[in-house]
Order: structure tokens, then sequence, then C-alpha cells
């Protein structure tokens, strides 16, 4: 049986234009990663009989056409099926990982897909998605995160918070001293001279004439050696990655652990492991590539 709150969401939602929707899905740059070389797009359908909703997001995305979507006619049994842009896939804003959904591939307007698996979005998009296969990022997409990384590190996208009122100190008290008042009288009077118990200093009048110079000459040229610069410390989340590099056997476990353990957004982690995907570097070296770049862009506070 359908889930009501989920059908609510569906229905709020006006029906496709499937001729125009089919051709923009063909074309559209964040897309590439769905398209067959056949000339079929991969979508998933949302599994109406699962207890799950639409992210707020994800219904807005929809209804401005940044998050495409298949939506049946009025006369037809409600369906929805999703077609994210790379960007929005790993955005956790939209929640469109953790959805279940029934995985099909469309040849042509009609949306009557053939079904190739079923699950949860996140695992069904693996062999669709780098490293797994290699797919030409958009410029604009990548200017994007980038755009968006540059504003995090240069504090942008936080809100400074004033500084917390600082405290009035007490006024301090003028210190009084006993010469002036009248009733102070010294203990002892004051002798001019010596103390009785003083000892003369028994080298006075040494004479160090006869011991020369020599041996000194060598430090009238002495320079202080340069400081050795401290290295820069160690980021700690290139330390856990650099723990955990043994155990990754495909590039796919590199950026999932970045971007689940270590907090890096996921389309960044995407773009670096793709990066190291793309590169000259032999295969059975790449998930090593991969691990020195995200802890070089660690230690440099790059991300």
């Amino acid at each position: 049986m359908a889930y009501d709150a989920l059908m609510e969401q569906i229905q709020e939602l006006p029906p496709s234009n499937k001729e125009p929707l089919f051709r923009r899905l063909l074309v559209e740059d964040g897309l590439a990663y769905l398209r067959e070389k056949d000339g079929s797009i991969i979508g998933f359908e949302v599994d109406l009989d699962r207890e799950q909703v639409l992210s707020g997001f994800t219904l807005i995305a929809i209804q401005k056409h940044t998050v495409f979507a298949y939506r049946s006619d009025l006369g037809e049994a409600p369906r929805l099926v999703l077609f994210p842009p790379l960007d929005k896939l790993f955005d956790q804003d939209f929640e469109l990982l953790d959805l279940m959904v029934v995985k099909k591939r469309f040849t042509d307007s009609r949306f009557q897909g053939r079904v190739l698996s079923k699950g949860k979005l996140g695992d069904l998009v693996a062999d669709l998605t780098p490293p797994q296969k290699q797919v030409d990022l958009p410029d604009t997409t990548v200017q994007a995160m980038t755009r968006q990384m540059e504003e995090i590190r240069e504090g942008k996208q936080t809100v400074k918070l004033p500084d917390p009122p600082k405290e009035e100190e007490p006024p301090v008290e003028e210190p009084s001293f006993a010469a002036e008042d009248e009733s102070f009288v010294a203990e002892e009077p004051f002798v001019d001279g010596p103390p009785d118990d003083f000892e003369e200093d028994p080298y006075a009048g040494f004479d160090e004439s006869g011991f020369g110079d020599s041996g000194y000459e060598e430090y009238e040229t002495y320079e202080e050696p340069e400081p050795v610069p401290e290295e820069e410390p160690e980021d700690e989340r290139s330390r856990k990655l650099k723990a955990k590099a043994s155990d990754f056997s495909q590039l796919s476990e590199v950026s999932e652990f970045c971007a689940g353990t270590l907090g890096v957004s996921r389309p960044l982690a995407v773009t670096v492991v793709n990066k190291a995907l793309q590169s000259e570097v032999a295969p059975q070296y790449r998930i090593d590539l991969a691990v020195k770049l995200f802890c070089k862009l660690f230690d440099e506070k790059r991300i």
C-alpha cells in the first residue's frame, strides 16, 4: 500500500511535459553520468510502497527544475522518476542517497523503462559515478564547487559573533606611604657607611693581565646559528586517512571515507578521486595518489 505522506507530496507536483523533458535529459550537462552510449538514460523511480518522504529541498528543486523528475499524468497511476544532477546527488540537504527507488533504463518519452535493480539510491549509483565510471564533470559544476569551498575557507559563509562585553575592573586604590604618616617612626636610625658585619671583597685588586687573551680570539667572530623552521603540524584528518589507507581496495572507498568520516563534501571528494582516476599513474597506485591528494589539501588547510 502506498505511503500516504509520500503520495500527498507527489500529487502536489504537476504532471510532466514528456517530450520536452526527455529531450532536456539527453543534453543536460549534470546528467552525463546517467546517459548511456545507446541513447538511453538511467532514472530512479521512487518506491511508493516504502515509508519515506521527499526532503523539502528536493520538492522545491523538482518544481524549479534543478532536480529533473518525471511525474505521470493525472489519469495514470502516480509515478515519480528522479534524474538528479551529480552536484545535487551528493548534497546532503537533498537527502537523495537514502531514498528507496527502482533503477530503470528509459529509451523514449513514454517513460516506460526497463527495471534494472531495486534498493537504496546511494547503492544503485555506485556503478554510474566516479571512480567506477569515468565522467567528465561540467566546468560550471567544478567552478561552483570551487567557489563554494573558497567561500568557506575565507569565512564568507560564517557569521562572526560580537565579542562579549568586557567587565569593568574595580578602580585600583592608590597606595598609601608610611612616610606620609606623621606618626611613622623608623625602627632603626640611618647610619652612614658600611654595616659592622660587612666583609671586603677578597678578590679586590686581582690582576688578570698575566693570563693574556690567548684562547678567546676564536669567539670574537661567533655567529648565532639560524633557527631551524618548525614543520607545519600534520592535520588530524591526514593522520586518520593515512592510518586507514591500507584498508582501501578501490577508489570509491577513499572518497566515501573522506566524505562520511572526515567531513569532506561529497562533490569535492568525488572530484579529488576523479583526478586520481584520470591521472597517468598505473591503476595499482591510484589509491595511494588519491590519499596523498587529500592529505595535501588537509595539511595546506585548503579543505
